[in-house]
């Protein structure tokens, strides 16, 4: 299975793709998407504090090894699955949750968000199952 198709076939797709390539090359672009992850969750991702200014920012990216990577929100619609049960389900793609992945190859980033992908649509199963007992 290609690309493609794996993100076709999971539900995934990339908002704000970015290839860094140094701290003087990618502009705004990288931090707008760091912008929609708050600063814990980025620093635990990247592992080092983010709470800097945004050339400290990719000083560090680079000092951490991240020149050369793929950064994007993977994204995947929020499911409503029929019934208690059910393998059917609704979405749109005006209802998803997203995801900071990233990786040195982009077949690599499509692996990550689309396991990513996988382990949300196995818990939204499970909470609308945990919802129906609770009835």
């Amino acid at each position: 299975m290609n690309t493609l198709e794996k993100m076709q076939s999971d539900l995934v797709k990339f908002e704000k793709l970015i290839y860094f390539v140094g701290a003087d090359e990618n502009g705004s672009d990288l931090m707008d998407l760091f912008q929609d992850h708050d600063d814990k969750n980025l620093t635990e991702a990247l592992g080092f504090d983010t709470t800097v200014s945004t050339s400290g920012l990719y000083v560090s990216l680079e000092d951490a090894g991240y020149t050369g990577y793929f950064f994007a929100n993977a994204h995947t619609p929020i499911r409503k699955y029929h019934e208690k049960g059910s393998t059917g389900f609704m979405f749109g793609w005006g209802h998803t949750t997203f995801k900071l992945v990233f990786a040195r190859t982009f077949d690599e980033l499509v692996d990550k968000a689309v396991s990513w992908a996988k382990g949300k649509h196995e818990e939204m199963k499970n909470e609308d199952k945990k919802a129906d007992d609770k009835v």
